[in-house]
């Protein structure tokens, strides 16, 4: 399963614990690994997340490895592993497991934003297109002048003109010749 490109580091308002592999381990090749009891409170749950696994061997940690995998913290299970940075070498129990920024989580951030925005921010032109919008959210104020074409008005099929301001008004009509004039009025003919 390949990994969300939009990752939370943790749960809102949480620090995620660190974790430790459970007794047992895992072994090369198994995408799937226990913690230990509660390791995995503040993490997100049902979403992929990122996490580095490493052991510390004298003090110094090896062993270490970028992962993006997806996070049980009611079964203290992750799922779904895949490597993002490193290599797969298993983990032995109690090797180290924290939820963590890494650099595959914050490429795939930037990766993401980079299809809307420029390198410096602003925002890419055509990247925002009228298929994103939802129906009935534009206001007039946001409608530059003469934007709007004759036939993007929708009228009542009724009423097939405009009264602007008493004393003129817009004709929308598909015939061929111009509609009857009205005594004391200016007729603004729009025709196909």
């Amino acid at each position: 399963m390949a990994a969300d490109k939009l990752r939370k580091v943790g749960s809102t308002g949480a620090v995620p614990n660190v974790a430790s592999v459970k007794t047992g381990g895992r072994a090369v090749g198994v995408f799937t690994m226990e913690v230990n009891a509660g390791g995995l409170t503040g993490w997100v749950s049902g979403s992929s997340v990122d996490f580095t696994t490493y052991r510390l061997v004298g003090g110094v940690v090896t062993a270490k490895t970028d992962w993006t995998g997806r996070a049980d913290p009611g079964t203290n299970t992750i799922t779904d592993m895949q490597i993002t940075n490193g290599t797969d070498v298993g983990n032995l129990a109690n090797d180290i497991v924290v939820c963590i920024e890494t650099s595959a989580w914050i490429n795939d951030l930037v990766t993401t934003l980079l299809q809307l925005f420029n390198a410096d921010g602003t925002k890419k032109a055509g990247s925002i297109t009228s298929s994103m919008l939802v129906d009935a959210i534009i206001s007039t104020i946001k409608l530059a002048d003469l934007s709007v074409t004759i036939p993007k008005i929708a009228l009542d099929a009724r009423k097939q003109s405009l009264d602007i301001d008493g004393s003129t008004e817009i004709v929308f009509s598909t015939a061929a010749t111009a509609p009857t004039a009205i005594p004391g009025k200016t007729i603004i003919w729009f025709a196909p």
